[in-house]
């Protein structure tokens, strides 16, 4: 069976999702079908060169496969091309795009309202389809993790989802349902428990000749509530900033799970 997400299988939805997360480097294209709405538009200067950083929300994003087969439920599944939606795109258009890098760090937040009281969830941790990080309890602690699937390089596009040549330098990415992950919590069953809120922040870091030359700041949030179900949620830009730099938290989490790291300065 070929099989593309235009399908609509419910089997293989989960597959498709971390192969657009976490493609194989044998990936033949990835091609942006629909550009969806430019929502952030920048002009930076990295290392005395001109460039722009874009984001866009809501796009489609197409990877060609080599013939991939798959087994599921006694069934060969032959995945040759995958279509996602509601993709974030961040991008940086310049003549030095190739030798820069985005490197990604997430936090995860996560509330329940009980007897009209909010609660935060922690400590304990969120487990992701492909990772687990603690929560963030305590705001002014903020328990960051590098967002990137290899073991030895910490930048996004390493083995996320890409598009990267001599003048542009795009990933891409379309989170989990934030609800999905701590699902299996007992929340929900306790009657006095009327909602759960769970936020996940993203910042995104351009970094060229090590130095960082622009910050993304991104989020997706997602409620369930008593009597109403769960909200749906998406990846939404909140804020681009110049001049950033890396928090303390962050330069632990990297070094923590990067001790080799040679793509950004933090000393």
């Amino acid at each position: 069976m070929v099989y593309t997400t235009k399908n609509k299988c419910f089997l293989i939805l989960f597959l498709v999702w971390l192969i657009i997360v976490n493609p194989p480097s044998s990936i033949a294209k990835t091609v942006v079908s629909d550009p969806g709405k430019n929502v952030h538009s920048q002009n930076v200067n990295c290392g005395g060169v001109a460039g722009k950083v874009t984001v866009n929300e809501d796009m489609s994003v197409t990877v060609d496969l080599p013939p991939t087969e798959v087994k599921i439920e006694g069934e060969t599944y032959e995945i040759v091309s995958i279509e996602t939606s509601g993709v974030l795109g961040i991008g940086y258009t310049s003549t030095n795009a190739k030798s820069c890098h985005w490197i990604q760090f997430v936090m995860v937040q996560a509330w329940i309202e009980k007897d009209q009281a909010k609660i935060a969830l922690g400590p304990g941790f969120f487990k992701s389809s492909n990772s687990k990080m603690p929560y963030t309890s305590d705001k002014n602690n903020p328990q960051w993790k590098v967002d990137s699937a290899s073991e030895t390089d910490p930048s996004y596009g390493s083995k996320g989802t890409k598009i990267k040549n001599g003048n542009s330098n795009t990933i891409f990415d379309r989170p989990d349902q934030p609800l999905d992950a701590i699902w299996d919590f007992e929340y929900q069953s306790d009657p006095d428990v009327t909602k759960i809120r769970v936020l996940v922040t993203f910042n995104s870091y351009l970094i060229c000749n090590k130095e960082i030359c622009y910050k993304i700041k991104w989020s997706m949030e997602q409620e369930w509530e008593r009597g109403k179900g769960k909200s749906k949620s998406a990846p939404k830009f909140v804020e681009g900033t110049h001049n950033s730099e890396l928090t303390e938290n962050q330069k632990k989490a990297l070094k923590a799970e990067y001790p080799n790291q040679k793509i950004v300065n933090i000393d």
